[in-house]
């Protein structure tokens, strides 16, 4: 007799068991317990009296239950049953659109084609229809069911069309994709941005285009392009992607790159600009004029598919009101300066860095030029705005070439030191040598580090060339004895720390009141260490102190003075001008204010000012801190972590309390490189050589130069620590 389905009985528990278990079964899958859930799955498909109304329900969870384990090719077989089991059309579309994405992962394209013809023909919503074509697109793409031309064609079509209006994002992305594929790079960026030209909303597709630009521009090295696009790349994806530390790291080292790139770019536009005669002149500013009215009617218009390169920033010939050089007096003494230094009194005229220079009638300049009066006078106002920038002195040119100068040294150095890539940097620094064969300001670092990129380039008759020019012309400089010396650097090092010791024995000498010998010793220190140790001005003030102890107010005030005098930019000067106003030396007393009271009070008009210099104060606090061991961590540190920032280190005292010094690191760009380097290294041990044993009370600081000047009036750091926590720290 044949056995009872116990599924039959309509009112009965056991009626109910079948979409139970598999509820529970989604429940175990959510509880992560897989291999239970597998099991009742498993249990359920054997048992012959299984509905088989269900069964599209059992096979969609298992389905999910390989699915919730990234088990994506063993999710096939039982989806491919459920979609044969689902009754209804729409559940049916939207369990076949899934199973082609498994026949993608799987690199099965055909077959994901197959079933993308399934949900086509299951009465799918538009938005299903729509990506389910999109897809198939792709799918017939890949498996060469149709040409790339007939798949971008298709997908074109897709976007005249009004319905897919706010999808068109989506279609110039899937033909971005389809032009990589067939290597067209030029043709896969203009589609990626006509995708972003239509992306307003939708930011996971904008995170993808920015990130994908970013990578085509870095495969070209046009770092410009993908500093803009890895920034644009942090503002949309979430911290939480794996890819964000790497387009954060780009960001942050393309900064100076992308800036040093504009900068020369500019110049070079200038300088020829400046070449040109006055009708070409015109001409560049009657095209420049028209580029521009073309942009503004395109933007009146509203979005539009942008040209390739349309939305990249381009260097500014010229007429740039706010930031351009020449409108800059500071700029132009600078550069009357510089230029006297490197090249002398120069008369302007062409060629005038080569000592073979033709010899031609006199110099090129603007107002002597035929026609130049007539044609200037003609122009329209924004035409002449165009072109107003263009050099009309020696100092304005020797500004733009000083410019190019230090921005291709430092372009050179970052590409190695930033990218490591070391075939630009070499490129870069042969290029400012052939550019500038008369500057020897930046000639040692740059023979060295052409030796470096040549060297790790595997091109060892370049690199020996430079070895010898440093060995030749240079060899006691320290960039050579780096390289004939192995000791060298560790020797320096030590005799950093020699020094501070020195420094640090002759300033405990003077708090005993053993002045004559740390006077001594404060004046043997530049024939021991040399005059240029960034340890000499301290040296100087120690001994300036020791002085007023042993001879009296005027031999002091003569001795700050000097200090003043030989060290006007370093804190020591500073400290200086404080004590002679305390001790009111000439020149530096206090005026009298017999209405003012006996403590005055606190400045406290603190500044928030992001983008100014900051410097890094480090208050220590406690007896007997070991000064040089804390300062030789600091120099330790940075040297290993930030040796391309150049940070100095120095060490002050607010007003008379000697007890508590302060530590400052000089310098950062703006707050956020400031704070970037508060948050890497307040919880860092060995930033100040601390221990598990040894650990020292202390405050850090990041801090602006006007603000910093009037911590220094205060003499207290009162007033700051409360403006530090309110606009730094929240």
């Amino acid at each position: 007799m044949p056995q009872e389905n116990p599924y039959e009985h309509f009112l009965q528990r056991t009626a109910a068991y079948p979409l139970a278990m598999i509820w529970y079964g989604r429940t175990l899958t959510e509880r992560q317990k897989y291999e239970e859930a597998d099991f009742l799955y498993r249990s359920l498909e054997q048992d012959p009296y299984f509905p088989d109304e269900l069964r599209k329900d059992l096979h969609t969870a298992q389905a999910y239950l390989f699915i919730k384990q990234k088990r994506y090719t063993q999710a096939i077989a039982p989806l491919e049953r459920a979609v044969q089991n689902a009754p209804r059309k729409r559940e049916r579309a939207r369990l076949a659109y899934i199973l082609s994405q498994l026949y993608e992962q799987a690199n099965q394209p055909d077959k994901a084609y197959a079933a993308l013809d399934i949900a086509l023909a299951s009465n799918p919503t538009y938005e299903m229809e729509f990506n389910a074509r999109l897809r198939q697109i792709q799918a017939g793409y890949a498996y060469k069911r149709f040409t790339s031309g007939e798949a971008i064609k298709q997908l074109e079509r897709m976007a005249r069309d009004e319905k897919n209006t706010e999808y068109k994002d989506q279609i110039y992305f899937t033909i971005a994709g389809i032009h990589l594929r067939e290597k067209q790079r030029d043709e896969a960026i203009a589609s990626l941005k006509t995708s972003l030209a239509n992306a307003a909303s939708n930011t996971y597709l904008r995170s993808e285009a920015y990130l994908l630009l970013a990578d085509l521009y870095l495969d070209a090295e046009e770092f410009v392009y993908v500093k803009k696009y890895f920034d644009s790349t942090l503002t949309v994806l979430p911290a939480t992607d794996p890819r964000y530390n790497r387009a954060q790291r780009y960001a942050e080292n393309l900064t100076e790159i992308a800036r040093l790139i504009t900068r020369i770019a500019e110049n070079d536009s200038i300088l020829r600009l400046y070449q040109m005669s006055p009708q070409e002149r015109l001409d560049v500013a009657k095209r420049i004029q028209k580029q521009r009215e073309e942009e503004a009617q395109q933007a009146s218009a509203g979005p539009a598919a942008p040209p390739p390169g349309a939305d990249l920033p381009v260097a500014p010939i010229a007429g740039q009101r706010s930031s351009f050089y020449f409108y800059n007096d500071a700029f132009l003494k600078k550069g009357k300066k510089d230029f006297a230094k490197i090249w002398g009194n120069r008369k302007l005229e062409d060629n005038w860095r080569r000592s073979n220079r033709p010899q031609v009638a006199g110099a090129i300049e603007v107002a002597n030029l035929p026609g130049a009066d007539t044609v200037a006078a003609s122009l329209p106002d924004d035409l002449n705005e165009i072109l107003r920038g263009i050099p009309q002195s020696e100092e304005e040119l020797a500004v733009i070439h000083a410019s190019t100068y230090e921005a291709m040294f430092n372009l050179g150095v970052l590409y190695r030191e930033k990218l490591e890539n070391n075939p630009r940097c070499a490129n870069t620094l042969e290029e400012l040598q052939r550019r500038y064969p008369d500057i020897t300001k930046h000639q040692i670092e740059t023979w060295y580090y052409c030796y470096l990129a040549f060297t790790d380039i595997g091109n060892t008759s370049r690199a020996k060339y430079y070895y010898d020019l440093l060995a030749f012309n240079h060899p006691n400089s320290p960039y050579t004895r780096v390289l004939t010396d192995p000791d060298f650097i560790n020797n320096a090092r030590e005799r950093e720390r020699e020094a501070t010791r020195y420094y640090d024995q002759a300033y405990d000498l003077f708090k005993k009141g053993d002045y004559q010998t740390a006077f001594e010793r404060c004046q043997k220190a530049p024939e021991r260490y040399g005059t240029t140790n960034p340890l000499i001005p301290k040296f100087a003030l120690l001994g300036a102190m020791c002085t007023g102890s042993l001879q009296g107010q005027a031999a002091y005030c003569a001795a700050l003075k000097e200090v003043i005098g030989r060290f006007p930019e370093s804190v020591e000067a500073t400290r200086a001008k404080e004590i002679a106003r305390v001790i009111s030396c000439d020149g530096h007393e206090v005026a009298a204010n017999p209405s003012a009271a006996p403590n005055m009070p606190i400045d406290d008009a603190f500044t928030l000012d992001d983008d100014k210099l900051h410097y890094f104060l480090i208050v220590l606090y406690g007896s007997d801190l070991p000064l040089d061991d804390i300062k030789i961590a600091i120099s330790d540190y940075n040297r290993e972590h930030h040796r391309l920032e150049q940070l100095r280190l120095s060490n002050i005292f607010l007003g008379t309390d000697i007890n508590t010094p302060i530590l400052v690191i000089r310098k950062f760009d703006n707050k956020e490189q400031a704070m970037r380097y508060y948050q890497e290294v307040k919880d860092r041990k060995d930033f100040l050589g601390e221990t598990g044993k040894k650990t020292y009370n202390k405050e850090f600081f990041p801090i602006t130069q006007e603000n910093y000047r009037r911590v220094l009036k205060n003499k207290t750091l009162d007033g700051y620590r409360e403006f530090f926590n309110q606009h730094y720290l929240k």
